[in-house]
C-alpha cells in the first residue's frame, strides 16, 4: 500500500485560544500546550493543570505562577511531525506584544530548513478568545478548499476586526505577573475598582473602571461593550470566563441577548494561562465589528 495522501492544510494554535476541546477535535485543531510553573513545578496546560488548579493555589498562597512558552527546539519538533501528514501548517499565535510564542515559533520554524516555508506563523495580536475568531474562519477556509497563503491572508484582514476586553475583579493576579503596574494594582484596591482591560493594537491597555457590586459592574460591562451594537456583527459573540458559575454565566448570556440577539453565543472557560494572569471570576465579552 501507498502512503497516505497529505492533507492541503494543518490548523494549529495556542492552548490560550479558549475554545473547547470538542471543538477543536471536531475541527482537526491541534493545540500547542503552554507550562505553568508553581513553586519550581512545571505543568501543561490543559493536561496536567486546569483553571480551578491555579485559581486554588493563588487563593491560598498567593505567589507567582509563571507561564512559559515552548521552546524553539519543541516549536520544531511540533511542526515536523504535522508536516509528516500535511502539505502545509499555519500556526495561530497570541500577541506577540505580550508573549514570546510568536518569536520562538519563528525562531523554531528556521530550523526546519527547506521546510520551513511550508509553516505560516500569523501574530495574532489578540489573545484568548480573539483567536477563535481567526480559527473559526481558517477552519471553514479550509472545508472550502483555500491554501495556506490564501487563509493567511484573509486572517491576517479579520484581526483589525476583533474586538477583545475583559473585566476582572480587581489586578492582583495581573500585578503579580507584572501585566500592570504597581501603580495601577493599588489605585484599583484603594477604591475597590473592577478594571477593564482590552487588546489595543496587540497590547494589553486599561479601558476604564467599573465599581459597585459584582452584578452591577458586569451588567456595566456588558452594556459599555456592546452600546454601539449598529457596529456590531450579529453572527458571534464568545462570553469567556474564568471559572464563574453557571448562574452567573446564564445571566451574563441573558444580559447580552438582550442587547444584541446573536446567532451564536460560546460559552468558554479560560486555560489554565489565561487564568493565572487575568484572575479568578474574570469575565470577557469578545465579538466582531461588521465589515
Amino acid at each position: 500500500m501507498g502512503c497516505p495522501m497529505k492533507k492541503k492544510v494543518k490548523i494549529i494554535t495556542d492552548c490560550i485560544c479558549d475554545l473547547s476541546n470538542d471543538f477543536l477535535q471536531s475541527q482537526e485543531v491541534d493545540v500547542v500546550r503552554f507550562y505553568l510553573t508553581i513553586d519550581s513545578r512545571r505543568f501543561m496546560d490543559g493536561y496536567e493543570i486546569s483553571v480551578s488548579n491555579v485559581i486554588e493555589h493563588y487563593e491560598e498562597n498567593k505567589t507567582k505562577i509563571i507561564s512559559k512558552v515552548p521552546s524553539p527546539e519543541e516549536y520544531a519538533q511540533i511542526y515536523r511531525e504535522q508536516l509528516e501528514t500535511s502539505e502545509t501548517v499555519i500556526h495561530y499565535t497570541i500577541s506577540s506584544l505580550i508573549s514570546n510564542s510568536y518569536k520562538l515559533a519563528n525562531e523554531g520554524r528556521e530550523l526546519l530548513g527547506e521546510d520551513a516555508s511550508k509553516v505560516f506563523i500569523v501574530n495574532t495580536l489578540t489573545l484568548s478568545s480573539g483567536i477563535s475568531f481567526l480559527i473559526l474562519q481558517a477552519c471553514d477556509m479550509k472545508k472550502r478548499g483555500y491554501n495556506a497563503e490564501t487563509i493567511v491572508q484573509e486572517s491576517k484582514e479579520l484581526i483589525s476586526k476583533v474586538h477583545v476586553s475583559f473585566v476582572s475583579r480587581n489586578a492582583d493576579y495581573l500585578e503579580i505577573n507584572g501585566r500592570v503596574t504597581p501603580f495601577i494594582a493599588s489605585f484599583v484596591r484603594t477604591f475597590r475598582l473592577r478594571p477593564v482591560f482590552y487588546m489595543d493594537n496587540g497590547k494589553l491597555s486599561v479601558l476604564r473602571f467599573e465599581h459597585g457590586s459584582r452584578e452591577k459592574y458586569i451588567k456595566k460591562y456588558v452594556r459599555r461593550q456592546l452600546k454601539h451594537k449598529e457596529k456590531i456583527d450579529p453572527e458571534r459573540v464568545f462570553i469567556t470566563h474564568a471559572a464563574c458559575s453557571k448562574d452567573e454565566v446564564d445571566r451574563i448570556v441573558a444580559e447580552v441577548r438582550s442587547i444584541i440577539d446573536f446567532k451564536y453565543v460560546h460559552v468558554c472557560t479560560t486555560s489554565a494561562t489565561v487564568a493565572c494572569n487575568c484572575g479568578a471570576k474574570t469575565v470577557g465579552v469578545i465579538f466582531k465589528y461588521k465589515d
